[in-house]
């Protein structure tokens, strides 16, 4: 399979992968299984525009793109954790 191809079908079945998983045995969400789908597919929208933004920005300000890869990385696992938790795998109230 071509590379050009063969990357973002990667991409795909592991985020489908990892949100299946988070769902059931992380988080065991009882919510409507495809509003955390909507859900997970922004936050993975917004951790990509962030992690470009401060990647680039400490690239900018002279400083090591690793460096800011690491910070990144850092910042959008925990608030990661957190809205996984309370807002995209949400168990019902009494649960």
């Amino acid at each position: 399979m071509e590379l050009w191809l063969a990357t973002p079908i990667a991409f795909v079945v592991s985020l489908v992968f990892n949100f299946l998983l988070q769902r059931m045995f992380t988080f065991r969400a009882t919510n409507k299984g495809s509003v955390s789908a909507v859900k997970y597919i922004l936050l993975v929208i917004v951790n990509i525009a962030v992690s470009d933004l401060v990647v680039t920005g400490f690239d900018a300000l002279g400083w090591s793109y690793l460096i800011g890869k690491a910070c990144a990385t850092v910042m959008t696992t925990v608030w990661n954790y957190f809205l996984y938790r309370h807002w995209i795998f949400k168990r019902d109230a009494g649960e």
